[in-house]
């Protein structure tokens, strides 16, 4: 067997075996990993297919092709509801959406499967292109086959395009309101797509500029196969590892280190009462909806925001999110960003890891304490978060700064 086909066959199993695993996984992102199944399954059938057209199946069987085609133009939207699952669980995209996402599929399928009861010498010679056939048959394997790839290009990069600003806007709010971005920042998940991307770059260049026989042609057939198999494996396994994103339960009551004496808010709110409920008793995050924050009051937030920060090392908790700072100054999660946006021009994220940074500096000038320990004990959760949050703020590294310390 040639080394092209045997690889798409490769990865064609391999995806199904992972679609498999992930469809019948019982994690807390059950729903989101069925999307990701259906699309790594919709990849395997491409990958397929891929391998059926270099053996020369597809070219003497055309009803395979004329069943599969249908499935590449369901990959952009299963991509795309996997991410918004995994960012915005529990959200129902509106009716307009989902007639973009299921539409152009449905349209495709009744265009394409009616051929499935043309004589097969009709099939073959729309499959393949042929000249000669009458003006209907003509128009209409112009519609399937002619702009077929073009059409798939522009409705699966619309996906994608879609699929990365969901998490940017995902990185941003966990920005907003973690102060640990470990195993929710999707890093992974947006560097796959931007591959992809480069995957498809390539398919357009060869498309554009390369006869189909060309030596070069041939070997980006294999690179394009290559990278789609590692992509396959690499986007099902990191996605079966990925925890639930919103699956902590906040706890009630203040946070630890704290007691309900020190939970008493701004405007005095007794220390009993929910956490966004104000001294009237209604929720501020109703009440102060339609009204803008006043300077003055940002400014007496963030002051209340680092005392406690400074008197209870709130920052010393690793998973410390806004909700939780928030709920022990008794206001709203809205307002308190705000105010830390405002007044400091930074996220919460970067506001909390600016304590845990000036902490880990002073633990550092200790002999006996590891550069790590250091890290770890400032309220970091991990030696890389630890690193990239130091350089940040002092402008070098948790070593350049030791060396530094102990040279003064």
């Amino acid at each position: 067997m040639d080394v092209i086909p045997f690889l798409f066959f490769f990865g064609a199993a391999q995806g199904a075996f992972l679609a498999v695993a992930l469809f019948q996984g019982t994690s807390e992102n059950r729903l989101a990993n069925r999307y990701l199944a259906a699309y790594l399954f919709l990849l395997s059938i491409e990958l397929f297919a891929a391998g059926l057209v270099f053996h020369g199946t597809i070219q003497a069987y055309p009803v395979f092709r004329i069943l599969i085609s249908p499935y590449a133009y369901l990959q952009g939207p299963a991509l795309y509801s996997y991410c918004r699952e995994l960012t915005l669980p529990g959200t129902r995209p509106s009716m307009g959406a989902r007639i973009a996402l299921w539409g152009p599929p449905f349209v495709y399928t009744c265009l394409a499967w009616p051929q499935v009861w043309l004589h097969r010498d009709i099939q073959i010679a729309m499959v393949n292109s042929s000249e000669g056939l009458p003006p209907f048959f003509e128009l209409w394997r112009w519609l399937l086959y002619d702009t077929t790839d073009a059409l798939f290009a522009l409705h699966f990069f619309v996906f994608l395009l879609l699929s990365l600003r969901l998490l940017i806007k995902h990185q941003v709010f966990m920005r907003a309101t973690r102060s640990s971005l470990q195993h929710v920042s999707l890093n992974w998940l947006r560097l796959i797509l931007m591959a992809t991307v480069f995957v498809y770059v390539i398919w357009f260049f060869q498309m554009l500029t390369l006869p189909p026989d060309s030596p070069l042609s041939q070997r980006l057939d294999l690179m394009k196969g290559t990278l789609l198999v590692l992509l396959t494996y690499t986007l099902g396994w990191l996605g079966y590892k990925q925890p639930g994103i919103f699956a902590t339960v906040v706890p009630d009551g203040p946070p630890a280190g704290m007691t309900n004496s020190d939970t008493v808010g701004l405007r005095g709110a007794p220390a009993s009462s929910s956490p966004a409920t104000a001294s009237t008793g209604a929720p501020a995050a109703e009440k102060y909806a339609r009204s803008a924050l006043s300077p003055d009051m940002a400014k007496a937030l963030l002051e209340e925001a680092e005392q406690l920060m400074s008197e209870h090392k709130l920052f010393l908790q690793p998973n410390l999110s806004l909700h939780e700072l928030a709920s022990s100054m008794q206001v709203s999660t809205n307002y308190l960003s705000q105010a830390i946006n405002q007044q400091r021009k930074i996220s919460f994220f970067d506001f909390v890891n600016a304590y845990r940074v000036d902490e880990a500096a002073e633990k550092l000038t200790d002999p006996s304490v590891t550069i790590l320990q250091a890290g770890l004990d400032a309220g970091f959760n991990s030696k890389s978060a630890f690193y990239t949050a130091f350089r940040k703020h002092q402008g070098m590294t948790p070593g350049a700064f030791r060396k530094r310390a102990e040279a003064a």
